[in-house]
């Protein structure tokens, strides 16, 4: 039946006799050996998208590179799903960030790259939700920028960085070790 309502997938691999439920489930991902390769377990309530909760759209994540355990980082996909397509990311102001050393000891680096000039605001807090860090909030033009910041006295853990162009959130899980 897969087949027959996707027919532009030529290869198809196992049987998947049951459904991902629209009121939170699990996904995991393990090689031929059994080892996990990724997981993320969703919820039918914000920041997840409320559309895919059930009406039919599916869940896509905007970009592999950024945190699946994040809702914000996910949208609503096409109805009915897109076997064999390319997700239809949205367009955003920024082309790529990259966020090094993770983990970090007490300076992290923040490269980006923008394909529209605009405010872009950082910054960074722990997993209750609270700010301990604006990087940046700052108007910025298109092309290559760099970030250098001091996490000097802040308690080994994990941390969330988000990057905020105005019209979209992307967030960032980062690993304080001294």
């Amino acid at each position: 039946s897969f087949t027959t309502l996707y027919p532009n997938v030529t290869e198809v691999k196992g049987n998947f006799s049951f459904g991902l439920s629209s009121g939170g489930d699990e996904v995991s991902l393990y090689t031929k050996s059994g080892n996990l390769v990724d997981r993320v377990a969703y919820l039918p309530t914000a920041p997840w998208p409320l559309p895919a909760n059930g009406d039919g759209p599916t869940l896509e994540l905007i970009s592999p590179e950024l945190d699946n355990s994040l809702g914000v980082n996910w949208k609503s996909g096409k109805k009915g799903g897109s076997p064999g397509e390319i997700n239809l990311l949205d367009q955003t102001i920024y082309g790529s960030i990259d966020i090094f050393p993770n983990p970090f000891s007490d300076v992290l680096n923040i490269d980006f790259v923008l394909k529209q000039e605009g405010v872009v605001q950082i910054k960074m807090t722990d997993l209750a939700g609270r700010q301990l860090n604006s990087i940046t909030n700052g108007f910025y033009a298109i092309g290559q920028h760099s970030l250098t910041t001091s996490l000097y006295g802040i308690p080994n853990g994990m941390y969330i960085l988000t990057f905020n162009d105005g019209d979209h959130i992307k967030s960032f899980r980062l690993i304080k070790r001294d």
